[in-house]
């Protein structure tokens, strides 16, 4: 969730021909400006089409599917653009190619060749940012504007039909459409949140018709009127929408400065030792002290052990500092009822990064300068937060947190990250993967460790390191398979394709290509179409995740001996993968996965426990999240109470203490996301109630109430004297 960024909004499709189509597209699209003056731009990259419109961040598009029925012809395998980014070649690995230019800033020239014997349909793919269902909505056909749901529908398809035209309309009122659509197009708008994923989605369906060369298609950008609305209230709470926990004055949040301290010392305690584990575990369970967090395994049962030798239960919050509550202001001033300057009393809820400082303000640390009457002190802070969240029962911080000075004052464990956001040598098409063959970049690792990692290898509080968050591994097979000669990884595998076939021609016979050397092989995409190269590509993916597990591993334990690898925080889909488990798992002491579900699926988590050689677990990420209490427009595993939303917690985090192998969780996030969207994702970030804290710095009252029933028991559970809690979200 944290990196899972949102490809933005709508898509344009087309009508093609037989050998050679061209579509007229003039790019439009809904932003904070009127719609007398067109102000758009599209650029050409390897991933698709990447629009630039005023107010919103980059929409892509999407390079077409060509299909036969529902049957897909052929994969993509290649699409690069010149230097100038004026036309790109995309490649099919039957053979097709779909060519692109930018003819004009208002015009792509699209062309096809050699198309696939019974293609009859190009599908089209775009994703609509969320923020839609703030006023936004669609159209078809000239019919009334249908808008998108603030909450989850019954049902996830919002449109599913043959249309003439359909529109798109912006909150604002800026108006994108598509009109004179050929006969027999289709258009699918449908609801990701049954997919448990806050966006919506277009699908859109263009016939193929041999009799027409080419096929022109008109765009509309208009404006229905009514402006920009106000989104934000000056406290950072919904606009629009009253519910139960709203404020309306400063004074309510002082008088929480005066009473709260008594909330946080009614709620039960639970008894903890000094780095937060069960006193006595280490003596009656036969724990090792190490001065160090480890695991350790007890019969058929896996611990993490603290410092102590106790027992811990891995009780984690992410973002443990004001993070996701910090959103985007520049060129949308005009949606908050109030912003300050940012000098003067409200300096310290700008953003402390010089870049985004002018960019970026939090309405919570405002709120938390309303109630104290000071400015913000991250150290001060984090200690009263500490204590609060302690006082829940809660034990540590998770991944994407600050690590203040205030965590070793207060002995409150936690966890660090790699932190490889701008490492370079990145694969192409294969999301937070280096290539771990480029001699380069093992001397930038070591670098990095050198100055990163050794000075944090005797800190007791310090559970270990996540090596990456949500990484692609997915696509490994087909992004390597796509690289050029450029990158040392396309060169292994051209080695190794060259080591396992006597001759070229036996290459292309397995692979059903026709190259005229290996040596050729490394300049183009490689179609992956044949039993015969799938298996190779396993198992060059294989060798590829070994040398990346091995060079992080062998690097880290040059300048720390003393901590674990946490793993890389895959994301459920990615994780079902048995060569990345087995493989991670050589190299690190405990998988993480990044869990977001409405209950714990036990056969799912047991076949990966099974592939990593038994291996710990811990679900390093996960929330629910609910809309008619919060004003905030709904995230993850949405429910409809707060009371809900403990109950789900309570049962997730049970049934997963009552496992053999689950030794913590993390819960993301600290405080609810910004109502206009999370400030890295600018116009269109995620805005849900992620929180343990609302924007107003009070605790969720009604689900702390429910969290506080598991964290307190959390050793009855771990030793199962008591059977784990279950609940099924409605």
């Amino acid at each position: 969730m944290y990196l899972m960024t949102f490809a933005k909004n709508y898509n344009m499709f087309s009508r093609l021909n037989s050998r050679t189509i061209t579509v007229a597209l003039l790019v439009c699209g809904f932003a904070l400006f009127t719609s007398t003056e067109l102000r758009a731009a599209f650029t050409l990259t390897s991933e698709g089409i990447n629009v630039t419109l005023k107010g919103l961040d980059d929409i892509r598009f999407q390079y077409p599917k060509l299909l036969r029925g529902q049957e897909e012809l052929g994969k993509i395998v290649e699409s690069r653009p010149d230097a100038a980014r004026r036309n790109v070649v995309v490649k099919y690995d039957n053979g097709a190619e779909v060519r692109l230019e930018k003819k004009s800033e208002t015009l792509l020239e699209l062309r096809i060749t050699n198309p696939p014997a019974g293609l009859t349909t190009f599908r089209f793919e775009a994703l609509v940012p969320f923020a839609m269902n703030e006023g936004g909505g669609f159209r078809t056909n000239q019919e009334a504007v249908k808008p998108f749901p603030m909450t989850k529908p019954e049902r996830p398809h919002l449109f599913q039909g043959n249309v003439s035209e359909f529109s798109l309309i912006a909150p604002n009122g800026e108006t994108f459409g598509i009109k004179n659509l050929p006969v027999g197009s289709y258009l699918q708008i449908q609801d990701n949140r049954e997919w448990n994923w806050a966006i919506f989605a277009v699908m859109f369906l263009a016939p193929y018709n041999p009799d027409h060369a080419v096929v022109p298609y008109e765009f509309s950008f208009e404006s229905t009127g009514g402006g920009t609305k106000k989104m934000v209230d000056r406290f950072g709470q919904d606009f629009s929408h009253e519910f139960a926990a709203r404020i309306k004055s400063e004074e309510e949040l002082k008088e929480d400065a005066r009473t709260e301290q008594a909330y946080y010392a009614a709620l039960p305690k639970a008894n903890r030792d000094t780095y937060g584990g069960i006193p006595g575990t280490g003596a009656a369970l036969g724990l090792t002290k190490t001065g160090f967090f480890h695991v350790e395994k007890k019969g058929e049962r896996w611990f993490l052990v603290n410092p102590e030798g106790n027992a811990f239960f891995h009780l984690g919050i992410c973002c443990f500092n004001p993070s996701d509550d910090f959103t985007y202001t520049e060129n949308r001033e005009e949606i908050f009822e109030w912003l300050p300057p940012r000098t003067g009393e409200f300096s310290t809820a700008w953003h402390s990064d010089s870049w985004w400082n002018a960019r970026a303000f939090s309405f919570y640390v405002a709120n938390y300068i309303r109630k104290f009457g000071k400015p913000y002190n991250q150290e001060e802070w984090s200690e009263r937060m500490i204590d609060r969240v302690r006082a829940m029962g809660f034990t540590s911080g998770g991944c994407f947190s600050a690590i203040p000075a205030a965590f070793k004052k207060k002995n409150f464990p936690h966890v660090r990250s790699f932190g490889f956001w701008n490492l370079g040598f990145d694969i192409p098409g294969a999301r937070g993967f280096f290539d771990p063959f480029n001699p380069e970049l093992a001397k930038k690792v070591d670098d990095i460790f050198a100055r990163t990692i050794a000075p944090h290898a005797d800190d007791p509080l310090l559970i270990g390191y996540y090596l990456a968050n949500e990484q692609g591994a997915e696509d490994l097979p087909k992004a390597l398979a796509a690289l050029d000669g450029s990158f040392y990884a396309k060169r292994e595998l051209v080695g190794f394709l060259k080591k396992k076939y006597p001759s070229i021609a036996a290459f292309n016979d397995a692979w059903k290509t026709d190259a005229d050397s290996f040596d050729a092989l490394a300049q183009q995409g490689l179609p992956i179409t044949t039993e015969s190269a799938t298996k190779d590509m396993a198992e060059f993916v294989g060798l590829f995740l070994d040398k990346y597990y091995s060079l992080l591993n062998e690097t880290f334990r040059k300048y720390d001996k003393n901590h674990m690898l946490l793993g890389s925080r895959w994301m459920p889909q990615t994780a079902d993968d048995e060569i990345l488990v087995r493989t991670c798992a050589k190299y690190c002491e405990v998988i993480s996965i990044n869990y977001y579900t409405k209950k714990i699926d036990s056969e799912y988590l047991e076949r990966l426990h099974r592939w990593s050689g038994g291996k710990p677990f811990l679900l390093s990420e996960w929330h629910f999240s609910c809309t008619p209490e919060t004003g905030l427009p709904g995230g993850l595993g949405s429910v409809q109470t707060q009371r809900e939303r403990g109950l789900a917690y309570r049962s997730y985090v049970e049934q997963a203490a009552t496992t053999d192998y689950i030794v913590g969780v993390e819960w993301f996030t600290l405080v609810d996301q910004a109502r206009s969207g999370r400030f890295f994702e600018q116009n269109t970030g995620e805005r849900a109630n992620t929180g343990i804290f609302a924007v107003t710095d009070r605790p969720w009252k009604d689900f702390v109430a429910e969290v506080v029933k598991t964290n307190v028991q959390i050793e009855d559970l771990l030793l199962r004297r008591v059977p784990p809690f279950r609940f099924d979200v409605p």
